[in-house]
């Protein structure tokens, strides 16, 4: 099969994409996981919140510059939910399509972005539900970031870069150590992973 030839902004992307999987220091499945999962949700967390800036007028949290009746919401996390839950590629497209239909007047930027990268993000749909679900679910990354202020909040003053390094460092050990259970469904998931990355995966 001939190679075809890639754009100069392709090449750009695989780039960009190339550095950062060299700084994320990928050495794992764990790692790919963890890397996905922030990627996607930061993707969408960035696409509303741009699209909220645009609309109302002021940044979050910038209620000094507020002069709108207007409050940021999530009714769209919702819609936007039923694009990446969705069982295969073609629902998910059908979805954002739905998604687009009602929100694109308030918010045109959100639907444009997931199209402009839907080659990109629609690999995500060749795994299984159970993988899917493991990849989208933020809530383990959100609760250790909860964690992490939890302990800087309580110290508003660092006297050195170095000192406030310390002090994460002992809390992600700490909050690492009590990492002791197991998914329900990990054999399930495993097994299906080791489909994909038999090479990769341990026995």
């Amino acid at each position: 099969m001939a190679r075809r030839n890639r754009t100069p902004e392709e090449k750009a992307r695989r780039a960009k994409i190339r550095e950062l999987l060299q700084m994320t220091n990928i050495g794992s499945m764990d790692d790919i996981q963890n890397l996905f999962k922030e990627t996607i949700a930061e993707f969408m967390e960035n696409g509303l919140e741009a699209e909220l800036d645009d609309k109302l007028g002021y940044s979050k949290y910038d209620y000094k510059n507020k002069d709108t009746d207007n409050s940021r919401n999530r009714y769209s996390m919702a819609d936007l939910k039923a694009i990446y839950a969705a069982v295969d590629e073609a629902s998910a497209l059908a979805a954002l399509d739905a998604f687009a239909e009602k929100w694109d007047k308030k918010y045109p930027k959100i639907a444009r972005s997931w199209r402009d990268n839907w080659p990109n993000l629609s690999t995500y749909f060749k795994y299984p539900q159970e993988v899917r679900r493991l990849i989208y679910t933020t809530n383990t990354i959100e609760g250790f970031n909860r964690q992490l202020r939890k302990v800087t909040k309580s110290k508003s003053v660092f006297p050195t870069d170095d000192s406030l390094l310390k002090m994460l460092y002992l809390a992600m050990m700490d909050i690492t150590k009590k990492w002791t259970g197991r998914r329900q469904d990990w054999s399930l998931i495993h097994a299906q992973l080791s489909v994909f990355f038999a090479d990769r995966m341990p026995d």
